[in-house]
């Protein structure tokens, strides 16, 4: 690692100007980033993180900000440049040359009209001189570099025909094109599942070393940081509160913040709910479920075969009880948690919710089955209309399902509801851009507890959630099934909060179950194969505890497709243990 500093922040400030005055999203922030070096900057949302990165790239300005300071940087020529005082040519030049980004969200950031080809060639060709061939050749090499199977044919493809990790390591390609002397990494992690995601900064660390660039890495996940870091710098409403070393800050925090922001991390081991009463009334049986989506080809759009996407699922939920559905992007999760709703229509099996058989309902009846389940999606901000007060968004299902109730009834409930989940009564006329993220998520929890259902369905809750607003959500979410009974199918990729949530966890890969049973056992005594990897995969909150860094042959997860007709081998599940079931190649 160089002496000399790759980077030289002094007094940066940023301010934005709004209807209610000025806001100071950063404060007089100083740092040195080395050569070679990994600086990981945490905090949560509005800490200030994601403003100073797009600062240093001179992005900021697009938004309406406002920045004073000084932020040198030392070129590839050998002199430096203040990139405050730069003008639009010579930000050109740098912009992806010398620094470049990943943005958290690579589904926002890709051009969805585009190939991926066109968009790697593209920067390719404004930054180095070559042509448009060359520069495809060389988008070929940059996806095989950062582990994509069949590099030539995902030139072709557009960003939707490709998973979430594999439009990540698309942003990584991107970003590298040019091989830059500096790497900001915005949140490029928060999404992914575990298995991915130590791949990803597996990929990162080893291109790093190759080219002997230094990395920004802003993140929220204490894991990530321990995993990946060699400074830390933490900041709060916009200040730097502490920097160190990563062992020293993780042993011996100094700041009050920067200590509850550790303590707030949910760590994998350290223990999960007791074992719900299993002579609770089963509120939900699942049997059989299978969902297959057809694929076409041609004009005619002529179904050519079959993406099992779920298929031969089983399982049953007691009430008072969560039953945590786990495994990466593409094994079914989220495809079986909608088909229990109905929300997409299942292609075979049966689901009985409070004793009522579903499946073969009519809208009417069916309307009136979804009293008993309801939803939580992953982005508060998406599942709730932009146009509509808060008041209107929660008392919606009112409206729906019990007509009887007059508008100030509503309201009432919806006031209630409100302060149940830790918000105030006199919310209800604001709209949702006027929430933090975790404040949203607490008003999609109560939208969903409006009609007292029996079960929820809680796809992604906290994912995209800072570490301490999520220890409070899903402190409400248990509080809440304490008092009320409900039973939750709790969707997450994130380990330690699905042991800290649910009482039993099914493994899901490929659309198929191949690990049930008590949290306890599953996560700490697992038998498949597959369930070992994952666990195997969570970021441990402990420098002292870094996992070697080890990049597989690319891979992607990818619902098996079969010809008309023809379906997949179905194993049975095995009971290894009281209530613990292992499909049967594993048992």
């Amino acid at each position: 690692m160089s002496e000399s500093p790759l980077l030289s922040i002094r007094d940066l400030s940023v301010s934005f100007n709004t209807r209610a005055g000025e806001v100071k999203a950063v404060r007089r922030l100083s740092f040195d980033l080395a050569a070679g070096e990994t600086m990981a900057i945490v905090g949560e949302s509005g800490s200030g993180k994601s403003v100073t990165a797009l600062s240093i790239m001179r992005l900021i300005e697009r938004e309406g900000g406002h920045m004073s300071g000084r932020m040198e940087l030392v070129r590839r020529s050998g002199g430096s440049v203040d990139l405050m005082a730069a003008d639009d040519r010579t930000l050109r030049q740098i912009r992806g040359n010398e620094i470049s980004m990943i943005f958290q969200e690579p589904m926002t950031s890709l051009n969805p009209v585009l190939t991926i080809g066109r968009q790697l060639s593209e920067v390719i060709v404004l930054h180095r001189a070559c042509s448009p061939r060359e520069a495809l050749d060389e988008a070929r090499v940059l996806l095989e570099r950062v582990r994509i199977p069949d590099a030539a044919g995902r030139l072709s493809q557009f960003p939707h025909e490709m998973s979430g990790g594999m439009r990540q390591r698309v942003m990584i390609a991107m970003a590298l094109a040019c091989q830059p002397r500096l790497l900001i990494a915005d949140e490029p992690t928060t999404a992914l599942d575990v298995t991915v995601q130590a791949e990803i900064l597996a990929l990162i660390r080893k291109l790093q070393d190759e080219i002997g660039m230094a990395l920004m890495f802003i993140t929220h996940d204490m894991g990530v940081v321990a995993e990946i870091a060699d400074r830390v710098i933490v900041m709060r409403h916009g200040e730097k509160v502490e920097e160190n070393a990563l062992r020293p800050l993780f042993a011996t925090p100094r700041h009050p913040y920067t200590r509850a922001l550790l303590a707030a991390v949910p760590r994998l081991g350290d223990g999960s709910p007791a074992t719900a009463g299993v002579n609770a009334d089963t509120v939900l049986s699942v049997r059989g479920l299978v969902k297959r989506f057809p694929v076409t080809k041609g004009l005619m759009k002529r179904t050519v075969a079959m993406v099992h996407a779920v298929d031969d699922v089983s399982f049953v939920l007691r009430e008072g009880e969560t039953l945590g559905l786990v495994g990466e992007s593409g094994c079914g999760k989220s495809t079986t948690g909608r088909a229990l709703m109905r929300l997409i229509e299942p292609t075979e099996g049966s689901i009985t919710i409070a004793g009522q058989e579903i499946t073969g309902l009519g809208q009417e009846d069916l309307r009136a089955a979804r009293r008993n389940i309801q939803m939580i999606f992953q982005d508060p901000y998406a599942s709730l209309n932009p146009r509509l007060s808060i008041e209107a968004s929660v008392t919606e299902p009112l409206a729906i399902h019990r007509r009887e109730l007059t508008g100030k009834a509503r309201r009432e409930i919806a006031a209630g509801l409100l302060e149940r989940v830790g918000l105030k009564a006199d919310h209800l006329d604001r709209y949702p851009h006027q929430f933090s993220g975790g404040q949203r998520q607490r008003i999609a929890i109560a939208r969903a507890l409006a009609l007292k259902p029996k079960i929820i369905v809680a796809d992604e809750p906290v994912s995209a959630l800072d570490v301490s607003i999520r220890a409070q959500v899903i402190d409400l979410l248990k509080e809440l099934q304490r008092e009320l009974g409900v039973a939750y199918l709790f969707i997450s990729h994130d380990m330690a909060v699905v042991e800290q949530m649910s009482h039993r966890v099914a493994v899901m890969y490929m659309g198929q179950i191949l690990e049930l049973g008590p949290s306890a056992e599953v996560l700490n005594r697992p038998r498949h194969a597959y369930t070992k990897r994952l666990l195997a995969s969570v970021p441990v909150p402990d420098p002292a505890r870094r996992k070697p860094q080890v990049i597989d042959e690319a891979r992607e997860i990818q619902s098996p497709r079969y010809p008309v007709g023809q379906r997949p081998t179905r194993l049975p599940l095995v009971e290894v243990n009281a209530g613990h079931f292992v499909q049967a190649d594993a048992a």
